[in-house]
């Protein structure tokens, strides 16, 4: 059975098996991560949650299992709230980790869901129809109810009102359960849908520890890591509040500190992991994150969208594309089976990611539905 490696365990194998090696190298032999890169994530303790999230209780629910969890050890929802994760067995050596979405939280401003799903609740390449590549494949679903998009680390107490965002935890939490059931697979899909799809920034880290010898394969739904510039106050509460940019890689320049662009983070894990493949899905003109929590008018989000995203496609052509197509709408996966772009299914697409078919898998910025 393949194991997932924790940051100590793969820097001590470096310093045993790569004295005097160059930094440039790809891999450690233990994982495709670069060992600057996995030495860079072991001074930020970006898997200091891992293993530490206590279940307190495993239910059947049809062919999944809801795993619950002890808020006292780390999972906790916004309010206070239980958290929880789900997951499939199909018998598969495959696995794909789907993160859902939800809003978002910060002082001054507060849309967020604040309890874990009561039951499975994922679509897209979860669905079960013979139609869909990824129909036979394991599933380990993890609910979104902190506010932080995955990714915050802070308690904090606003207007007499206590705020968890433990994001990370709840990741953590999340492939704690993928690593018992599934540590032997030998693909891996990490997708996330809005907040989720923001949350694939610091999942695809966290995917690459737990499979550190697996494909790894990034699906991101309308959670592309855009911010606007020109809302200083704001990105700097969330950076307050959430404290995310502890586990940001200082090497990532573009996302300074959290200031950025933070879809840079792409460009670092593409950079850094020789094994990982992105593809970023979206709406030109997605009303939700364009003009609800980032405050762009329309068109200037499609400019900014298309730039930021353009600056990684450029970059790294052969691995990072993009399914785009006009509309104000939000979240593609809704349509997995029927969603079409310039002739092109979106299920298929995203399959061809998989499969190594770049004759699909091509960057593709639609004209029209």
């Amino acid at each position: 059975m393949r194991l997932s490696l924790r940051l100590s365990t793969l820097l001590g194998l470096l310093l045993l098996n790569a004295c005097g090696s160059d930094d440039s190298e790809e891999g450690s032999g233990s994982s495709y991560l670069t060992p600057a890169a996995l030495r860079e994530l072991a001074q930020l303790g970006v898997d200091e949650y891992r293993g530490k999230a206590r279940v307190t209780d495993e239910v059947t629910q049809g062919a999944a299992k809801r795993v619950s969890f002890d808020p006292a050890s780390g999972p906790i929802c916004l309010r206070g709230a239980p958290y929880a994760v789900f997951y499939v067995d199909r018998g598969s050596d495959k696995t794909m980790v789907l993160l859902d979405g939800g809003g978002a939280c910060w002082t001054g401003f507060c849309a967020a869901s604040e309890e874990a799903d009561a039951t499975l609740s994922a679509t897209g390449p979860a669905t079960q129809d013979p139609a869909n590549y990824f129909a036979d494949w394991n599933v380990v679903f993890a609910p979104y109810c902190d506010g932080s998009v995955f990714v915050g680390d802070n308690e904090l107490t606003v207007d007499s009102v206590k705020r968890y965002h433990r994001g990370r935890r709840n990741l953590a939490a999340a492939f704690d359960v993928a690593e018992q059931h599934f540590g032997d697979s030998s693909q891996v899909l990490l997708g996330g849908f809005s907040a989720g799809g923001y949350g694939t920034l610091p999942g695809m880290i966290i995917a690459r520890l737990t499979f550190p010898e697996a494909d790894l394969f990034v699906m991101d739904d309308s959670g592309p890591g855009v911010q606007n510039p020109q809302q200083g106050d704001q990105i700097q509460q969330r950076l307050t509040d959430w404290k995310y940019d502890e586990i940001i890689p200082p090497s990532c320049t573009g996302c300074e500190a959290g200031h950025g662009q933070l879809s840079q983070m792409f460009s670092w894990m593409i950079k850094n992991d020789s094994n990982v493949r992105v593809s970023l899905l979206s709406y030109y003109q997605d009303q939700v994150i364009g003009v609800v929590f980032n405050g762009f008018e329309p068109a200037e989000y499609e400019q900014v969208l298309k730039a930021e995203t353009g600056k990684v496609h450029d970059a790294y052509a052969d691995r990072f594309k993009r399914y785009m197509l006009p509309g104000a709408e939000h979240v593609l996966s809704d349509e997995w089976l029927t969603m079409t772009a310039d002739g092109v299914k979106l299920s298929d697409w995203v399959a061809a990611m998989v499969q190594g078919d770049d004759s699909v898998w091509k960057d593709l910025l639609a004209s029209g539905p």
